[in-house]
């Protein structure tokens, strides 16, 4: 495993826990790089909270990596409600009163390309993922974020129709926009 997908790793597993709730009207940005069975990526996202415990969510990550003379380049698209709950603070997260933990899940649009010698092909899937997500707050109005999601998505692969399953892990800093 690469040096950096273990330091990425590393800091969503050591810093796993997150303010208790998103708020109604509230708004939180966010970016970072995570990793996944597709590769390394680099992750935006935007949640604007819809109720005091119900959000929405819009966040674009980029994967890529190079493997028998191919390269590929998966990007999601997600469009997914958020859940955000203290009642999610069981075990290890009840010592964290300042824990934003969630649950999410909705629709995905994964656009997929790769290229090598022979040329290049792509191609674009709308399907389904779910989730779960923490945000701990830092000083003022960042925190640190850590995600985890789980996606599906179906594509034409040389004539070949290939469903992918995949996870993805994320880390980064977000901050509240209001």
């Amino acid at each position: 495993m690469k040096k950096r997908h273990i330091v990425v790793v590393m800091l969503v597993i050591g810093l796993a826990w997150a303010d208790s709730g998103i708020g109604f009207g509230k708004m939180v940005a966010g970016g970072g790089a995570g990793f996944s069975g597709l590769g390394f990526g680099l992750t935006g996202n935007f949640e604007y909270g819809i109720t005091d415990n119900i959000g929405i969510q819009a966040a674009i990550t980029r994967q890529s990596y190079n493997t028998a003379g191919y390269d590929w380049s998966f990007m999601p698209i997600d469009i997914w409600a958020t859940y955000h709950s203290d009642k999610f603070n069981t075990g290890f997260l009840k010592n964290f009163a300042d824990v934003d933990a969630y649950i999410m899940g909705g629709v995905t649009m994964t656009t997929y390309s790769y290229k090598n010698s022979a040329g290049d092909n792509s191609d674009t899937s709308v399907s389904i993922g779910f989730g779960a997500g923490f945000r701990k707050p830092l000083k003022g109005k960042m925190s640190f974020f850590g995600e985890g999601r789980y996606r599906l998505a179906s594509f034409e692969y040389g004539g070949t129709k290939l469903s992918v399953f995949w996870y993805s892990i994320a880390g980064g800093i977000s901050f509240d926009l209001n």
